[in-house]
C-alpha cells in the first residue's frame, strides 16, 4: 500500500499493464497478507506451496513462514 504522496515508479506500472494483459480475467485487490493468499489458493484450487512471489522489501509486514508455503522468487 502506498503511503501519502508516495507513487509508483514507471518500470513497475508497465509490468503491472502487461500482466493485465496476459491475465485478463484476474483481478486482485485488497492488500497483500497471509490471508489473500489463503484466499486465492482456494478461490484458484492451487496449493500455497505452488504460489510464487517475488521478494519483498524491508518493511513488508510478514515473515515468509506467515504466508503459507509460497515460494519466494529472488
Amino acid at each position: 500500500m502506498l503511503k501519502e504522496g508516495e507513487d509508483i515508479n514507471e518500470s513497475f506500472k508497465n509490468d503491472i499493464k502487461i500482466l493485465d494483459r496476459i491475465y485478463v480475467d484476474i483481478t486482485i485487490y485488497g492488500s497483500f497478507n497471509p490471508e489473500l493468499i489463503d484466499r486465492l489458493s482456494k478461490e484458484w484450487e492451487i496449493p500455497q506451496n505452488y504460489m510464487f512471489i517475488s521478494s519483498f522489501g524491508k518493511n513488508f509486514l510478514y515473515q515468509i513462514s506467515d504466508l503459507g508455503g509460497v515460494r519466494l522468487i529472488i
